[in-house]
Parts: C-alpha cells; structure tokens; sequence
C-alpha cells in the first residue's frame, strides 16, 4: 500500500497502551494513517507515539468497561476525525483466576472479565459504528483468542471465563457483520498469537509488531470482501469455531 493512498485515513486503536495496539498503531502510522488511540491510562508506549508521531498519533484514556468513559471517548473521536477506516478493539484482560481448576475456580469474579473482553468491544462500536460507516474502508477488528474456539480447544489452561468472553465476542461479531454488511463494513475476529507482551509473557512464540503487521496486511485484503470468513488467526489462517 502506498504511503500517498493512505494519507487521509483513519485508524482508533483501542487499547493502544498495551503490545499489540502500540505496535499496530506503528504500523498505522508507518502506512501514513492518522491515529487516535485510547486505553485506560498513558504509559511510555503511548508516549513513545507521541514523541515520534504527534502531528499524526492522538491519545485519550478510555476505560471500556465504563459506557460513560466509552461516550466521553467517542465525543472527543467524534470531534476529532470526520470517518475511521480502522478500527481496532485490542483492549482486554486476563486474570490469575482463568487459569485454575474448576474446583477453584471463583465465578463471581468473572463479571469483569466477562464485562471487557465481551461488551466492552461492543460499547466501542456501537458509540464509533457511524464514523467507521463514513470511512472509504470501513473495517472493525476484534480481537478474539484460539481460547474461544469450540469446535477444535487447544491444550491451554482451563480459562473459563476468559475463553467464554472471547466466545460471546466471536457470537457478536458475527450478527454485526450480518447487520452491518448492507453498509459495506467488513468485521474480522483474529487471534494475535502467543505474544511477547505483558499478558503472554517473555517466552511467548509471535513478536507483537509481526502479528500487528499480519493484522493490518489481512485487514487491507479483506476490507471489501464481505462475503469472505471473518474468523482468522492473525497470519491469515482461518481459525475453527
């Protein structure tokens, strides 16, 4: 893609602080994209951006979990950009409790877990949808996990709660994109990968900035082909339900 064919689109990274949305942020940004990034606090990957790309990155915390923080984010988007072509929902969480035993396993403490990795998404498109429909790509991409997968589970600890979010979300995403095919926006749900990031640890296989880069690529060669699967991993390879 040519730097020249890109100059006046759009990207929303949400989650923008953490190893996957900075990197596809960069990677945005490297293609000449305009940016706006949100996520529950600044840190020095969102400073970093700032620092190399201020005239091009802008950042606001947002909290997902939150539709107050979500609304107040979507005003400033709103005021700030006239279309997104790109947007990506990359923010979530992983607790201690998705890896224990059933028998450990506290329910109640998956209402969190539950709340911003499946509706937390959601909050986001729903307050954005317009802008992305006003876009020349019209893409969302939701950030899904092989955990979801029901019909091939992978040797991963028990996850429960994390795995039934990444589940919802995968459910969700497809009524959207049944909704919203009529308007020309294409929905994807990709799984990044074991990354080197803070929530896959330091002996993860993927570098972020590879997956985010597989990300941005698939993204580009799916946008206007909405009758294509939705679900992949984040190299192109389509993911089982």
């Amino acid at each position: 893609m040519d730097i020249a064919e890109t100059m006046n689109k759009v990207a929303c990274v949400v989650g923008a602080a953490g190893g996957l949305g900075s990197c596809f942020a960069e990677v945005c940004l490297q293609k000449g994209y305009r940016v706006i990034g949100g996520d529950r606090e600044d840190n020095a990957k969102t400073s970093r951006l700032t620092e190399l790309h201020g005239e091009r990155f802008f950042f606001r915390t947002v909290n997902i979990g939150n539709p107050d923080s979500v609304a107040a984010f979507a005003d400033w988007a709103k005021q700030s950009v006239g279309h997104i072509d790109l947007l990506l929902n990359a923010a979530g969480m992983y607790t201690p409790n998705s890896d224990k035993l059933f028998e450990e396993f506290d329910i109640e403490q998956s209402f969190e877990t539950y709340n911003i990795n499946a509706l937390g998404p959601l909050r986001i498109i729903q307050q954005l949808i317009p802008l992305v429909a006003a876009s020349q790509d019209k893409v969302v991409i939701n950030i899904s996990s092989e955990a979801a997968s029901m019909s091939a589970p992978v040797m991963l600890p028990w996850r429960y709660d994390y795995g039934m979010a990444k589940a919802a979300l995968n459910l969700a995403t497809t009524t959207l994109q049944r909704h919203y095919k009529p308007q020309g926006v294409k929905f994807l749900l990709l799984h990044p990968g074991w990354m080197r990031t803070d929530m896959g640890g330091p002996n993860a296989m993927v570098d972020p900035m590879d997956s985010a880069s597989g990300i941005f690529s698939l993204a580009d060669y799916t946008k206007h082909r909405l009758d294509d699967s939705i679900f992949f991993d984040y190299n192109g390879t389509p993911r089982p339900w």
